[in-house]
């Protein structure tokens, strides 16, 4: 049987106890310095959210300043940057709940 590595990474997320759900930020940090695959993002905030009573660690959206307190959403978007060789790594983020 032949592996594809991206199906295989696909399917064993659990993305979909997330995407589209909504928590509250109880923990922020600013992250202005990182690795290399992370610095197109900066700043971004990472933040402890609790969400149905569990508490859940994820990266917020370029640019944006979470607060204790604020409601945020869960998202799926890129999450670092890959070369041209390699699958474009997406994931779970946070933003702002309109």
């Amino acid at each position: 049987m032949l592996l594809n590595p991206a199906n295989y990474w696909r399917k064993n997320k659990n993305w979909n106890n997330f995407v589209g759900k909504s928590g509250e930020v109880v923990f922020v940090t600013k992250v202005e310095v990182t690795s290399p695959e992370l610095q197109s993002f900066l700043p971004y905030c990472f933040a402890i959210v609790e969400m149905e009573g569990e508490r859940y660690e994820f990266m917020g959206e370029k640019g944006v300043e979470l607060k204790k307190g604020d409601k945020v959403e869960f998202v799926f978007r890129k999450v670092s940057e890959s070369d041209n060789a390699s699958l474009i790594n997406y994931g779970i983020k946070l933003v702002l709940k309109k």
